[in-house]
């Protein structure tokens, strides 16, 4: 079996949680839980292990300093944003949380940025903890979201992740504001944040409104024809004002594009190169109501190599990566390139990254081939994440995750397996644990598809240290026993003795009141009698409230756990109960359909029985009347004075007999037929219920057949043996035509 395991390297320690976990070079500690007592988690080939972490070894956790500035930078001049700028800060001064929300590239960070910088942001009055911006990655999980914000409210010596319990006590009051940029939060997520800092005004950016009530949500539209002369204008530089015929062609553009601004910086670029006028891009635009009719014209000019990077910008979904990556992914171009693309407003730059215009992706892809690039793409960071360090992993994760997923839907699991792994770690030792377990559950899912049980039993054992770690003590011990059972049945003993170890750990009990208790001297001197009877008992007093504090601080801990473990089997519990409502309906309708099988067996039975009581008689009424037939050739012709009448009764007695036979040859050869019919039908798989309907029709219509040819047998054997011949051959002819047909 292939093994997907990088080459065997030195622990790392780092931490996670209340836990340090071990790395290349250098230590680091995570604290999760309480405040008394810490762990180590190591990362070793085999998976992580926890272990207890000397108190002298605990993180130093600080507050930072207030006013905390963390803001974007200052946008240079917005226009035409007045009136959600004054909504903007009435919510601000009203301590509501703010929804800025309209279509991709419409201004919505723009207009955050700006936020941002107002002075009311800046008001110790309203904000004395300060302003707080974040540029959240793609689907980024709200918990992790949570370590965030606890880093940039507290500083550590070492890296740390609290506990959910100390989050949520540590922030609650903090009053700051906190901007989330490209968030994609449900309403679930925002109460969520709500919560954990219930001081704090919250305001993010978002495509569809998702704030209902007492909150304020703010639509972002396009601009009015008046601020889109002025963006033109200032794009342009242009110190005098327009003609009449230029601002009727502005009039024009605005209208065309619905006021947005994005789009009429990039369509006017002609205009500042000199190649067009303003009236050549109103007709232009006007003749091209679709997007991607506008796009394809802006991308047709341009070079190979400049269309080479913006389709390598596209393959990664839009996501910013660094220069050097791009043309890597491009495979031509150059730095010039992407700076002349900036100024095209077809790419922006972000820091040291740089991403397509957000207006453009959806158009780009179904103009160019992006596969060929994301190919690239997916051998250079595969390549890359074998041998850069946890920190650079993590600056590029929402890259990778898009990677990932890719992967996954094209059903590339060994490539999976070989992203996911440093991928893994590094998100573990930044304390993105939620992340980190949507990766390890790809990997195992990678993992599963490949039959590589090495690699699932690896993946278990990951959710399993991470559980421990989250304090899910039960999702831990079922994690670790598979990873376990796994790791013994393929013969990996170490694997095997990392797993029970992780199995046999246990967190630390309170320790006993009488550890604390001070030692009363033997003999106390008399001037310190007094003092040592009054100070004793107030200090064992102390030592005892602190005790009960720190047990009931450890009780509301474990029932939160526990209401958290709760929660958690409650949502494994629904799928489970919808699957079994769904089997529970399905085998209702099976009893009904088997109900039904059996009654028409139970018919089919009865019809059975009745042909054969009905064959059985009519042989008998054959027999009966072919000795009568018999019986009647043998009497004496009572015309013995006339021979021609004698030859002619005996001529028609010939010939009613012939008929007759036929007529009783017809009978059995019927009767045999539907018993072999109906004896067939009723053994026959009956699993099918229309089959089974199908034949009992046939079965039917057979034993209608029977009792015709049945009862007219009859009929004919009575009436030729009372001497009506003439009546007998009549009915004879008329049956025997009749079955013939």
């Amino acid at each position: 079996m292939t093994q997907h395991n990088s080459q065997p390297q030195p622990s790392r320690q780092y931490l996670i949680g209340d836990i340090q976990i071990s790395g290349n070079n250098n230590e680091s500690n995570f604290v999760q839980g309480d405040n008394n007592h810490f762990f180590k988690y190591e990362i070793t080939p085999q998976g992580g292990v926890v272990n207890i972490l000397p108190p002298e070894q605990a993180p130093r956790i600080t507050a930072r300093p207030a006013p905390i500035r963390l803001r974007p930078r200052a946008f240079s001049k917005l226009l035409g944003r007045e009136k959600e700028i004054a909504q903007g800060v009435t919510a601000f001064k009203a301590s509501q949380t703010i929804e800025l929300y309209g279509s991709v590239g419409i201004g919505k960070s723009v207009l955050l940025r700006q936020l941002a910088h107002h002075g009311t942001a800046e008001s110790l009055q309203h904000f004395p903890d300060g302003v707080i911006y974040f540029h959240l990655l793609r689907e980024e999980p709200v918990e992790d979201l949570q370590q965030k914000l606890f880093e940039a409210f507290y500083d550590s010596d070492r890296p740390f992740k609290p506990s959910a319990v100390r989050v949520r006590h540590d922030l609650q009051n903090k009053r700051a504001l906190i901007l989330l940029d490209n968030a994609k939060l449900s309403r679930k997520d925002i109460e969520k944040l709500g919560e954990t800092a219930p001081n704090c005004v919250f305001a993010f950016t978002s495509l569809e409104r998702s704030l209902w009530g007492e909150e304020q949500p703010i639509q972002v539209s396009g601009l009015s024809s008046n601020a889109a002369l002025d963006l033109i204008g200032q794009e342009l530089k242009r110190s005098q004002s327009f003609t009449d015929q230029e601002q009727a062609a502005v009039t024009a553009i605005c209208s065309s594009l619905n006021g947005h601004p994005l789009e009429i910086l990039q369509q006017i670029v002609g205009v500042r190169e000199s190649k067009e006028s303003l009236a050549d891009v109103a007709r232009r635009v006007q003749r091209n109501p679709s997007q991607k009719a506008r796009i394809e014209h802006l991308l047709k000019p341009l070079d190979q190599q400049k269309r080479s990077i913006l389709a390598a910008l596209a393959a990664l979904g839009g996501i910013a990566i660094s220069a050097k990556q791009a043309l890597a992914i491009a495979d031509e171009g150059t730095a010039s390139d992407l700076g002349d693309l900036e100024k095209m407003h077809l790419v922006q730059q972000e820091d040291s990254h740089y991403s397509l215009s957000t207006n453009l992706l959806s158009s780009i892809e179904q103009i160019e081939n992006l596969t060929p690039y994301i190919e690239r793409a997916v051998f250079f960071v595969t390549k890359w994440a074998q041998n850069t360090t946890p920190e650079k992993l993590q600056q590029e994760s929402e890259a990778i995750s898009y990677l990932l997923q890719w992967l996954i839907k094209q059903g590339r699991w060994s490539d999976v397996l070989l992203l996911g792994k440093p991928f893994e770690s590094a998100l573990a030792l930044s304390g993105q644990w939620e992340l980190q377990a949507q990766v390890l559950q790809r990997y195992a899912q990678a993992a599963e598809n490949l039959g590589d049980n090495s690699a699932v039993a690896w993946a278990l054992h990951q959710l399993g240290v991470r559980s421990l770690g989250l304090g899910k003590t039960s999702r831990a011990q079922n994690l670790l026993n598979k990873a376990f059972k796994l790791r013994q049945e393929l013969g990996d003993l170490r694997g095997a003795e990392l797993t029970q170890r992780c199995l046999n750990f246990k967190f630390p009990t309170v320790p006993p009141i009488t550890d604390f208790l001070v030692p009363i001297p033997p003999q106390p001197s008399p001037s310190t009698d007094l003092l040592s009877k009054a100070l004793v008992p107030a200090l064992v007093g102390v030592t005892v409230l602190s005790l009960l504090s720190y047990e009931l601080f450890k009780s509301h801990q474990e029932t939160a756990n526990l209401q958290r473990e709760n929660q958690e089997l409650r949502e494994e519990t629904v799928p489970l109960k919808e699957k079994a409502s769904t089997s529970s309906s399905h085998e209702s309708e099976l009893m009904l359909t088997i109900e039904k099988i059996t009654k028409e067996r139970g018919s089919l039975q009865k019809e059975r029985d009745d042909a054969s009581k009905r064959a059985a008689e009519s042989d008998k009424r054959a027999k009966n009347a072919e000795q009568n037939m018999e019986a009647l050739k043998k009497r004496p012709d009572p015309s013995v004075h006339n021979e021609e009448p004698k030859q002619s009764n005996i001529g028609i007695n010939n010939q009613l007999f012939t008929k007759y036979m036929n007529v009783n040859s017809c009978l059995s050869r019927a009767n045999q037929a539907v018993m072999q019919v109906a004896t067939r039908d009723i053994r026959s798989d009956n699993s099918s219920f229309s089959g089974t309907v199908d034949s009992s029709k046939s079965i039917l219509v057979n034993i209608r057949c029977l009792s015709v040819m049945d009862h007219s047998a009859a009929v004919i054997s009575v009436v030729f043996s009372e001497g009506d011949e003439s009546t007998a051959d009549s009915i004879a002819s008329k049956v025997y035509q009749y079955f013939q047909e």
